[in-house]
């Protein structure tokens, strides 16, 4: 062998050295949490194998990066580039980070429940908090870097384990994730209730409209019961749900203004679930805004008593899908089908999926109420919003709050531009929800649920969007507020007679009665709606009429709806205004027939009496409270619903 056959050897070995050098601390350590990430969103119902290879790519080589700078970092300190120096400056920079991420998490935790009261926070507030953390947690490096000479390394690398194990532990804490379930050879239903914020039933591609991609909601209409006349007893949430909740109409439950907790003597059907052995679990902030007894069924981590200790084992399992909504948002190509965002509901998904998985030897009801969903701020992940816009930036993707607002005020500056991103953006909502929704239902699937669960997907109210120049909701009982899908879906069709679409009217007021019969549960009580498996299995019964109603807060105007398939009567309590339209011939209620058919009118007045037995329609009219509870006006406030 030659001298430059020989010096070139040599020149690739050391090559082959420095590269060993700059990938082994980084390599194995971005594969190990790229397989934590990966194992842990599987086991929780959010991935599958393709989306661990995307980690395990994506972390490798981000590591191999973070790996390449503190190879030159160790170059400037004069640090001798050995394996075992970069491996120890890698770990220090980890545990720097998580220094960032626990030191952020406690601070923000601090500021929300200790001192909410004391400061005013906002936006800037968390941004100075997330810097101030992260020049700590840099100082933090550059001290430790220095005592790669004292130090051996092992207490930081095994700190550094003791920061990601958690994340195994919390994993496979409950051993046999897919076990059977218990009740397999026999039939104990159960109940899955999800229901959206401000769903339109002409946004579901299974109800005609060929633009939306709901994949999951056509799934489940395909193999279930779609009730394609079902209605809601009021336009905004509170009451919506007290009607869902009692099975009682608002001027009998007497919730009519928003916020308004029912009368004591309507209790939620659920409790008698809890009577009955069903372990209930509810993510809905409205539910113990209502009924206080509800709270203790609450799966709301804000809704229990706040600990630091408590905070942080929730963060450290949310934290791999704060990541992954991130990787979404910078990679949409792809996570982005894994990814949710911070403005949509995943974080109730992933809640659901672990009180399945918890409750799987259990017969249990789960109501879920994503309230984030086709709600303002409209607003969905990149992922999401391509599929209607076609990369076309100059369309609109996001609309705040304010400037929903500002457009109500202003109706004239609702153009056709921003209608088309509104519209968009919802839509893109729309495919977002029903992305979890099939997420849940594959867990279901995992741990042989499926076939022994029922699962009711609908809807508080719709939703307007800028067609008759309104944004939103709770203002008017247009059809697209108060119309909205139900699907009862069960895999077991000898139990429940699937596949069919009912066309009769059906109401809100239904679900209560619907969910104890199907449950077995007798109770004395008459509700105001009707079991809908008498309708389902032998179609023996049919509703004539629909009731809804609103009341308008700052114009202190009541209406009501009093609706059948062919005609809608509504009366306007402050001039006392009767209207009426042919809803088949005229969809989008632009003529009032009130003038123009007086007998009518006045015919379906006298069945709106004699429905509620009412003498008349003044006495209909609620006798609304000045002011709603504090403690609800509060929790409200919370929510972003009242404004100072």
């Amino acid at each position: 062998m030659s001298n430059n056959e020989l010096v070139v050897e040599m020149k690739d070995k050391v090559n082959l050295g420095k590269l060993v050098r700059i990938l082994f601390p980084g390599v194995p350590i971005g594969f190990f949490i790229g397989c934590v990430f990966g194992i842990n969103s599987i086991l929780y119902g959010y991935g599958d194998g393709k989306l661990l290879i995307y980690y395990l790519i994506v972390f490798c080589l981000a590591f191999f990066v973070l790996s390449l700078i503190l190879h030159l970092y160790s170059k400037l300190r004069k640090i001798p580039p050995t394996i075992y120096n970069n491996s120890f400056l890698l770990c220090t920079a980890l545990v720097s980070f998580f220094a960032l991420y626990i030191l952020s998490f406690i601070t923000k935790f601090i500021f929300q429940h200790i001192l909410k009261d004391i400061l005013d926070i906002n936006t800037r507030s968390f941004l100075f908090i997330v810097f101030v953390s992260f020049i700590l947690s840099f100082l933090l490096f550059i001290w430790l870097s220095r005592l790669y000479k004292k130090a051996r390394g092992y207490f930081l690398s095994a700190l550094i384990v003791c920061l990601i194990a958690p994340w195994v532990f919390i994993s496979l804490k409950e051993g046999s994730y897919f076990k059977k379930n218990i009740y397999a050879d026999q039939y104990v239903p159960n109940i899955l209730l999800l229901t959206v914020e401000s769903l339109r039933y002409d946004y579901l591609r299974y109800n005609g409209n060929s633009q939306i991609k709901t994949p999951a909601f056509d799934s489940l209409a395909k193999k279930g019961v779609v009730f394609d006349n079902y209605f809601v007893q009021a336009p905004y949430t509170t009451v919506s749900l007290s009607s869902l909740l009692t099975g009682y109409y608002p001027f009998h439950h007497g919730a009519r203004q928003f916020g308004q907790k029912p009368n004591s003597k309507y209790q939620p059907f659920i409790e008698k679930l809890a009577d009955n052995g069903y372990s209930i679990k509810i993510d809905n902030s409205f539910s113990s805004i209502l009924f206080p007894n509800l709270s203790r069924y609450n799966t709301n981590i804000n809704e229990e008593k706040a600990s630091v200790l408590k905070a942080l084992y929730y963060g450290l399992i949310e934290f791999p899908f704060i990541i992954n909504d991130q990787l979404g948002e910078l990679m949409p190509f792809f996570f982005g089908e894994y990814c949710f965002g911070n403005t949509t509901s995943s974080r109730q998904t992933l809640k659901l999926l672990q009180q399945i998985r918890y409750n799987r030897k259990k017969k249990w009801f789960f109501w879920v109420h994503f309230i984030h969903n086709c709600h303002w701020p409209y607003g969905a992940p990149s992922y999401f919003t391509k599929m209607y816009t076609n990369n076309d930036k100059s369309i609109k993707t996001y609309f705040s709050k304010k400037e929903i607002d500002y457009l109500n005020e202003n109706p004239k500056a609702i153009t056709d531009d921003i209608v088309q991103g509104i519209k968009a953006t919802y839509s893109a909502e729309v495919s977002c929800i029903d992305k979890q929704i099939g997420i849940i239902v594959d867990y279901l699937k995992k741990l042989s649920l499926l076939e022994k669960t029922v699962i009711i997907v609908s809807a508080d109210h719709g939703e307007l969007l800028g067609e008759t120049g309104f944004i939103g909701h709770g203002d008017f009982l247009n059809d697209a507020l108060i119309h909205v899908p139900l699907i009862i879906y069960l895999a077991d069709s000898g139990y429940l007679a699937g596949g069919k679409r009912i066309t009769n009217l059906t109401e809100e007021v239904d679900i209560a009665p619907t969910i104890l019969d199907i449950c077995g549960i007798d109770t004395p009580q008459k509700f105001d709606g009707r079991s809908l498996l008498n309708i389902i299995n032998s179609n023996n019964w049919h509703k004539n009429s629909i009731y809804s109603e609103v009341f308008r807060d700052e114009e202190k105007t009541f209406l009501l709806c009093y609706r059948t398939k062919e005609y809608k009567f509504l009366w306007n309590s402050s001039n006392n205004e009767l209207m009426l339209y042919n809803i088949i011939s005229d969809p989008n209620e632009k003529e009032n027939l009130a003038n123009r058919f007086p007998e009518m009118s006045a015919k379906m007045k006298r069945q709106l009496l004699d429905f509620t037995d009412y003498p008349n329609l003044d006495a209909l009219k609620p006798d609304i409270k000045a002011e709603i509870d504090k403690d609800v006006k509060e929790r409200l406030k919370a929510l972003g619903y009242i404004k100072e």
